[in-house]
């Protein structure tokens, strides 16, 4: 590099000369190079360009064009009983649209934004858009604009229940987007501490450290308002029984708590029999085999006969004589742990209470109801508020019975394999019941076999939403709300209902029912409409397979 501190009496020697003159040619190339690159640049741009004009004009050419249906005449004015019969002029439109190369159907509002049409050709070559328009009894799927992120969902007029959830819009997955946290209601106060593990009824239950060893003997506690439970198996002696307090609050702690109405049994071989095992046990009300999973992740349960011979030749088989049970697993093995369950015929929890009731992070097995909550009389004010919580494998009733529960708010919770519903509202002493169901699941539900038990279901004049909710595979409607209930449904998908006849129902409505961003598929019925019930939908996604019975409606909102 050429010097550049010069003084006024230096001496400029000729290596100084040429190092300068060799910058000044290095500058000039860099200028000529950077020329170039600039010219390049350019002629980029300009290619760039013409092939965006290119595309354009390519775009313009083979663009799909929507085909607005009033210009063939479709009125859209159906009321539920009157009005325009819409079908050839929607035909027209359709065969319109794929003689021109477009598989878009544009159904304006129209009159009431209701469609009506008897059957249309060519419907699955089609796509429909509305704005907020629909065909009467959903006969083919209408997305709606705007119906992805398109603003706050709010409860439909004449629902009579303003849920404690804030839907500010539906994501572009098709779920509800909400920052909802149910343990706001949780009952705070005097605690307790159980550990199945290294607990001691005798010890003070007031730290970790000092905690009691059973569910029992902290509900015992006159002053007990929260019970923070270490994480572990608590069998029925040491699980919970019927619990009366004006407000509770049970946590399980480091984990998931399982509260099971089973005792951990000694399994022998019996006599003169090779692969049956017999422990004595009064009062069973069913086995399962926590070893041998279905295709859920589900224990497998095993099927009851009428002796100890028929169990003996038949795999996953169990019988009791009424003191003693005798199992053979389906894979015939050796029975030395706690693998096999022999559910008792009791129940496992128990809120008989004017009070509230909070679960959380807890898996209930087996019961004659999972867990059941109930009003003491009328005027009570029954609360039940769940996080988290499982309600599996009860032995002939629900996952959860709610009787007569002002508010029960369930987030994340699952109801499966249950010998009748999975998640079940009634009336009781002339209490109403309402209850709101967030992320939550039933499936499977149903063991009974009678085709009529559902994944939820709400009866008596109920009031119930449920947001971003799956319900499906269960013997019978996946969603049931009946004898003149209201249901709000927002994102929820409802499919599989598992019966071969007309039981195998998505959405069963027989009182008010509205469908907001929900899915039906895979059922015999996406929808059935009964009992003069009305059903609201907007952006219903379905396979068209509908059932209304006289006096009742579908309508689009």
């Amino acid at each position: 590099m050429a010097k550049t501190d010069w003084q006024m009496n230096d001496t400029v020697l000729p290596d100084d000369m040429n190092q300068i003159g060799q910058e000044i040619n290095d500058a000039a190339t860099a200028a000529a190079n950077a020329q170039d690159a600039a010219d390049a640049a350019a002629t980029a741009a300009a290619n760039a360009q013409d092939d965006i004009d290119a595309h354009k004009a390519d775009y313009t050419k083979h663009a799909i064009t929507a085909v607005n249906v009033e210009g063939f005449g479709a009125v859209g004015d159906w009321d539920g009983s009157t009005g325009t019969n819409d079908t050839v002029a929607i035909q027209n439109a359709v065969d319109y649209a794929i003689s021109i190369g477009s598989n878009v159907i544009f159904l304006p509002h129209g009159v009431t934004g209701v469609y009506y049409v008897s059957s249309i050709t060519n419907a699955d070559k089609v796509r429909f858009i509305g704005n907020n328009a629909f065909f009467y009894n959903c006969l083919f799927p209408v997305q709606q604009l705007g119906a992805s992120g398109s603003g706050a969902i709010t409860p439909p007029d004449g629902l009579g229940y303003n849920p404690p959830v804030t839907i500010p819009f539906i994501k572009n997955n098709g779920k509800a987007a909400h920052d909802f946290d149910v343990s706001i209601f949780a009952p705070t106060g005097k605690t307790y501490y159980v550990d199945i593990k290294t607990g001691n009824d005798s010890n003070d239950g007031l730290t970790p450290a000092t905690a009691f060893k059973t569910m029992n003997k902290a509900i015992s506690m006159s002053d007990v308002v929260v019970i923070r439970v270490a994480a572990g198996v608590y069998y029925w002696n040491y699980g919970p029984t019927t619990i009366n307090k004006p407000a509770l609050s049970i946590i399980s702690e480091g984990g998931k708590s399982t509260f099971s109405v089973h005792d951990k049994l000694t399994w022998t071989v019996s006599a003169g029999y090779t692969y049956t095992y017999e422990a004595t046990r009064s009062a069973v009300a069913s086995v399962w085999d926590t070893q041998i999973l279905d295709k859920n992740g589900d224990y497998t349960p095993l099927t009851q006969r009428a002796s100890i011979a028929e169990v003996d030749a038949n795999p996953g088989s169990w019988y009791t004589d009424g003191t003693k049970v005798y199992v053979r697993t389906r894979d015939s093995r050796e029975i030395t742990d706690d693998s096999v369950r022999a559910y008792l015929n009791v129940d496992n929890l128990k809120f008989a209470a004017n009070g509230t009731l909070y679960l959380e992070n807890i898996d209930f097995e087996g019961g004659k109801s999972a867990v059941r909550v109930e009003n003491l009389a009328a005027g009570n004010t029954t609360k039940l508020y769940a996080k988290n919580v499982s309600f599996k494998y009860s032995s002939s009733s629900n996952g959860l019975t709610a009787l007569g529960v002002s508010e029960a708010i369930l987030q994340n919770c699952l109801a499966a394999r249950n010998y009748l519903d999975g998640l079940n509202y009634h009336a009781q002493n002339s209490v109403i019941p309402k209850a709101v169901e967030v992320d939550c699941i039933g499936r499977s539900n149903g063991i009974e076999n009678g085709h009529h038990n559902n994944g939820s279901s709400i009866h008596d004049g109920g009031t119930i939403v449920r947001i971003n909710g799956e319900y499906y595979e269960n013997d019978g409607p996946n969603i049931a709300d009946v004898n003149g209930a209201k249901s709000w449904n927002v994102a929820c998908v409802a499919r599989q209902s598992t019966p071969s006849d007309s039981n195998s129902t998505n959405f069963y409505n027989q009182g008010t029912m509205w469908l907001d961003n929900c899915e039906s598929y895979g059922s015999e019925n996406d929808l059935v409409v009964a009992g003069n019930g009305t059903t609201y939908t907007r952006n219903f996604l379905t396979e068209g397979k509908n059932i209304i019975g006289g006096g009742s409606k579908v309508v689009g909102y």
